[in-house]
């Protein structure tokens, strides 16, 4: 599932056998880097994963969503931009 605002891109949502991984781009990974961390949440530069055997941080999600479509709010394109190309997570595990 993609979370979209005004033809930007929020974060995706796509579940496995295991977890759920959540995309929120790089930028969205590194702001909340640390919050992340101390839910216990295993990570890669551009997702981070929730196993279904731990709780959902569910005010986490909301301040990532909240941050995305506030940092973007002047974004004219889908994907965020870095040097001229646009920054895209296209796989989830």
């Amino acid at each position: 599932m993609i979370i979209n605002d005004v033809d930007e891109f929020v974060q995706t949502i796509e579940d496995s056998n295991q977890h759920i991984s959540i995309a929120p781009e790089h930028k969205g990974i590194a702001q909340f880097e640390e919050a992340i961390q101390q839910a216990g949440y295993s990570r890669t530069k551009g997702l981070f994963r929730i196993k279904f055997s731990q709780s959902v941080d569910n005010e986490l999600l909301k301040k990532i969503i909240d941050f995305n479509i506030e940092d973007k709010k002047d974004c004219d394109t889908f994907w965020r931009q870095q040097n001229g190309n646009p920054s895209r997570i296209s796989v989830l595990l």
